[in-house]
């Protein structure tokens, strides 16, 4: 078997020049407005009833929580298409020194990339689950179609729902990078079959999802996280003082 050798000088941080090209290609999130307030004071001084300040302040850490992973999403994004953009192979046996560890840096990126993504939409399933008093126990709150359909604005649960749809394919690498094999391994395992009284052992090829469909699919994601935001944004700052949230 072929080997390579990794040289940490081409280890190298993104310049400025690097981060300004690629951020313009990468959305710019924008989270809720949600307001702190004052839980002892507020309980104490009998502005609001116990439930409602249990909202509003979980509402305000919860949506805290979202701007943090959303930032290192972002720069997870930035990172990954620093690396691709330098120039990599999607066979390391064909890399040069540089292209190897740009290829390494990339598929460390992309894994973390996946992982930001579906802890993004987890704690925006918190956000619905306080926003639309919907009462799911924490431990049972995630993005999955249980919860969405508990939302009683039709548009809202619509909205979700067909946002879960479009992003089937990144739940598959997701849940390929945390649970299966991964996307971006060359799978050669073989498999077992039984026919006609005889067993057989089948082969792998090989077959992997190369990088340009990653990065395609990370596009194709985050412009979609994005447009979902700022529609749900527009829709807590339409009805957030009705709601008495702010």
């Amino acid at each position: 078997m072929s080997s390579k050798t990794i040289k940490n000088k081409f280890y190298k941080y993104p310049s400025l020049e690097e981060g300004l090209n690629q951020t313009k290609f990468i959305p710019n999130y924008e989270c809720f407005l949600f307001k702190r307030i004052n839980s002892i004071t507020s309980v104490l001084n009998g502005d609001l009833e116990t439930d409602e300040v249990n909202r509003r302040n979980n509402l305000d850490n919860w949506n805290r929580v979202l701007t943090n992973k959303l930032f290192k999403l972002h720069e997870t994004e930035l990172f990954l298409r620093v690396h691709f953009e330098r120039g990599i192979q999607d066979n390391i046996i064909k890399s040069n020194e540089k292209e190897l560890v740009d290829g390494i840096q990339f598929q460390y990126f992309v894994e973390i990339y996946y992982y930001f993504y579906f802890s993004c939409l987890d704690i925006l399933a918190h956000i619905l689950n306080c926003f639309y008093n919907l009462k799911f126990k924490e431990h049972k709150i995630g993005f999955k179609e249980e919860l969405l359909n508990k939302i009683h604005n039709d548009d809202i649960k619509d909205l979700l729902n067909e946002f879960n749809s479009s992003i089937k394919n990144t739940r598959e690498y997701r849940n390929h990078f945390t649970h299966k094999f991964p996307k971006n391994e060359n799978d050669s395992r073989t498999n077992l079959s039984h026919s006609d009284g005889r067993n057989m052992i089948h082969i792998s090829m090989g077959n992997r999802v190369k990088n340009e469909e990653f990065l395609k699919n990370i596009e194709g994601s985050s412009k979609s996280l994005k447009i979902l935001l700022d529609k749900l944004k527009l829709e807590f700052d339409d009805h957030i003082k009705e709601l008495k949230i702010v």
